[in-house]
């Protein structure tokens, strides 16, 4: 606790941005990459196995590192500030920040392509796709995210009025994370079984900013132990593993070249993060569909299209901003 009270005062951490810099690379990265394999949107790119690989590398990890942050960002902000008294303020909060962009974006930027390009029938998609949250591509994040806030602000609420050990809120997100792992998949709705997967990372994320010497230790030590009964013992728990690593890798990568939020074109894609990540997949597809059949070098297609969404969707943030309508980008 000790850290976070010495940073009390400023308003930003430098290795949270670091962090947050890396996972918008490699989120938008992991989508243009995924276009080579099966599970590409696009039936007429063809399949790489380089590209694949890749692909697999940033989907072990990218996801669970963008949740780890964002508990650690709650974390850091709840040090420097008393916010959130009561649930509903919290809830409305996040609803305003999270639940806005994630209909705005399904409504008015998924859906029109979806259905306008083919690939979905309307009302199914309507309902299904975007309503029950069963096929709202990226955007399962925005919703999920909302949820595991939600189920974080409940926990933390139980273990202060039990008066026990902050760590316990740990404990019992492990407990959610083994019971999912073990019996998950029936409540896909509204991206439930998503929250009880990633809140772990999230709460990962929130402990480790509470307890920052601990976690230098028993992380290493647990990644050593899990590694092990994984090779030995059970295999499936190797994708955690990796995710495990992958997260805390970054983490410590961060550290080391915090100098790197010095630079203003890197603070500004971390300020507009959120906003790349919204408007970035759509892009993406609409590249592939009207332009991917002419490409000379698959690599050299996929590195042009990564700078082109990515550059794309840094200015649509900035011109919705400009505009004064940031609350479409979860911004006040």
């Amino acid at each position: 606790m000790l850290e976070i009270k010495v940073k009390k005062q400023t308003s930003r951490m430098s290795e949270l941005d670091v962090m947050k810099f890396i996972g918008i690379i490699l989120v938008v990265a992991g989508h243009v990459t995924r276009m080579y394999t099966p599970q590409g949107l696009i039936p007429t790119i063809e399949h790489n196995n380089v590209l694949e690989f890749i692909t697999n590398v940033i989907y072990s990890f990218h996801m669970p590192m963008f949740v780890f942050v964002s508990g650690m960002t709650l974390a850091f902000v709840s040090a420097r500030k008393s916010s959130y008294h009561t649930f509903w303020t919290f809830v409305r909060n996040k609803a305003k920040r999270l639940m806005i962009p994630y209909f705005v974006f399904a409504l008015f930027w998924v859906l029109p392509f979806m259905v306008g390009y083919g690939f979905r029938d309307f009302k199914t998609y309507l309902l299904n796709g975007i309503i029950l949250s069963l096929d709202c591509r990226h955007l399962w994040y925005v919703w999920m995210l909302f949820n595991v806030f939600i189920l974080f602000y409940i926990l933390r609420t139980i273990v202060e009025r039990l008066h026990l050990p902050q760590y316990c809120i740990m404990i019992a997100s492990l407990l959610l994370y083994v019971g999912e792992a073990i019996g998950g998949g029936k409540l896909p709705y509204f991206q439930i079984d998503s929250m009880l997967e990633y809140q772990f990372w999230f709460i990962l994320g929130y402990m480790t900013m509470i307890y920052r010497q601990e976690t230098r230790i028993i992380i290493p030590i647990s990644i050593i132990i899990i590694g092990v009964v994984s090779v030995c013992f059970y295999a499936p728990i190797s994708l955690f593993t990796f995710a495990l690593i992958g997260v805390w890798l970054t983490y410590l990568l961060a550290q080391r070249i915090r100098c790197i939020t010095e630079n203003k074109t890197i603070n500004k894609i971390v300020m507009n993060s959120f906003g790349i990540y919204l408007f970035h997949p759509i892009i993406i597809y609409a590249l592939y569909y009207h332009f991917g059949k002419y490409q000379p070098n698959e690599y050299l297609f996929a590195l042009g299209v990564l700078i082109t969404s990515f550059t794309i969707s840094y200015f649509l943030t900035e011109i919705t901003r400009k505009v004064k309508l940031q609350i479409l980008i979860g911004e006040k």
